[in-house]
């Protein structure tokens, strides 16, 4: 995937969130002030269709049966996070209390469960 920085220049040179015209684009681009920022917003482009490419294909192979996974068998979690350049102080609030709610759920869960075996 792309790594924070390059979301961000592609989401400063092409504006990724904004329905714009092409006239309204070439007037954005002509405004940038940072002269490195249409090659780095390129390289990340090309590492972002790399990526695409590869999970269509994945996507479209086809997959072999999967094995029974023994109960308890470790396994590896990869998080990675994406970059909202119009993230409102009320939408990340919104994320805040939404994740709040949903480890009170998780222990309520976790108390009637613990309840139900004893």
């Amino acid at each position: 995937m792309l790594t924070a920085m390059e979301q961000w220049d592609l989401h400063e040179f092409f504006e990724l969130t904004k329905k714009l015209t092409d006239e309204q684009l070439v007037a954005h681009r002509k405004s940038l002030t940072d002269r490195s920022l249409p090659q780095r917003a390129g390289r990340a482009y090309v590492r972002l269709a790399m990526f695409t490419d590869r999970l269509e294909q994945e996507r479209a192979a086809p997959k072999p049966p999967t094995k029974k996974r023994k109960r308890g068998a470790p396994y590896a979690v990869s998080v990675e996070g994406l970059v909202n350049p119009d993230l409102t102080p009320e939408m990340l609030a919104k994320i805040i209390v939404d994740a709040a709610w949903e480890a009170v759920r998780k222990e309520n869960l976790e108390a009637q469960q613990k309840e139900l075996k004893s």
